[in-house]
């Protein structure tokens, strides 16, 4: 995505430009712009280096969703005890 479509997001959609997220922001390699290359009619070599920019920023997204924040990291409670699998005694 690049400006011009992040802002058609937002007319699109009644969204603030906050709440649009450019995948290219969430590379872990160092980056000289947010928006990511299209490939179509380029080399291959820019075919090569654009999917390897999709991919890591994607890893980034699915390493987010899926770790949980540091205060909630630990044992889950066991089964069966209390406040997880039964109504709360009277």
């Amino acid at each position: 995505m690049d400006a011009a479509q992040g802002r058609a997001v937002c007319d699109w959609f009644g969204r603030w430009r906050r709440d649009v997220l450019v995948l290219g922001d969430l590379d872990p390699a160092p980056i000289t712009a947010r928006a990511i290359r299209d490939p179509v009619e380029q080399s291959i070599d820019v075919f090569v280096e654009t999917y390897a920019r999709i991919e890591r920023c994607t890893t980034a997204v699915a390493q987010a969703l899926t770790s949980s924040p540091p205060w909630l990291r630990g044992s889950p409670p066991a089964v069966g005890a209390a406040g997880t699998d039964r109504e709360p005694s009277p």
